[in-house]
């Protein structure tokens, strides 16, 4: 859904309830505040489902990966949550299970799985990088879930009050369609303003056409 209908449809319920008007660089601060929360909610809530696969699927990522040389991995500058640790050797994947700090000692002595590139394992340390072990150079892939894109409304003003958007400047919401409507609910709860999934349905069947962003107002 483009951005300037999601913030006509947040303005519209914000006018309705509270008749107030934001400009549009604080609706990209307050909904980027909101997916953040609305992120942990989904990955808490739904954990492995289905339903946390459907919600998060458009931030999904896989990166190839290269440890230094005591077989750290540096997670990238988006990184939310981990999927999966796929080291390779000969080309062929490995699993990777990530342990406790307290079963280190017994998986690295194990006698019933050596620990061998072939038998890796890993754990999570300081700013969410994982250690892999044994501590050697490894290559192969990580699967994580990346932060939302901030969401930012680009615009011109015209005559200095007429706001014209630029959808092509502008960082567009990186959510599926069917789940901008949660996604409002909770930006509007930010403010105080609780409505149910119900009203936000019927956004559609009772706002005008008014573009509301289209006016800076005094």
């Amino acid at each position: 859904m483009d951005l300037q209908e999601v913030y006509n449809r947040l303005l519209f319920y914000i006018n309705k309830a509270q008749g107030g008007w934001y400009p549009p660089e604080e609706l990209d601060r307050m909904v980027d505040d909101a997916q953040l929360s609305y992120y942990d909610d989904c990955y808490v809530k739904y954990g492995t489902g289905e339903r946390l696969t459907d919600a998060l699927a458009n931030f999904k990522k896989k990166v190839a990966f290269t440890t230094d040389a005591n077989g750290l991995i540096t997670t990238p500058d988006d990184y939310m949550n981990l999927i999966s640790i796929t080291p390779e050797v000969g080309g062929v994947p490995r699993s990777c299970p990530l342990v406790n700090e307290d079963e280190i000692t017994y998986r690295r002595n194990s006698q019933i799985i050596p620990n061998t590139t072939s038998n890796p394992f890993g754990e999570i340390v300081a700013d969410w990088n994982f250690q892999l072990y044994p501590k050697v150079q490894q290559s192969g892939t990580l699967s994580y879930y990346g932060r939302p894109v901030a969401p930012k409304f680009n615009y011109t003003i015209v005559s200095g009050r007429i706001i014209i958007y630029n959808q092509g400047l502008s960082t567009q919401l990186g959510w599926p369609d069917n789940e901008i409507k949660p996604l409002l609910m909770w930006t509007l709860q930010s403010i105080g303003i609780n409505l149910s999934e119900q009203d936000i349905q019927n956004f559609g069947e009772v706002k005008t056409q008014q573009n509301l962003l289209s006016t800076i107002k005094t």
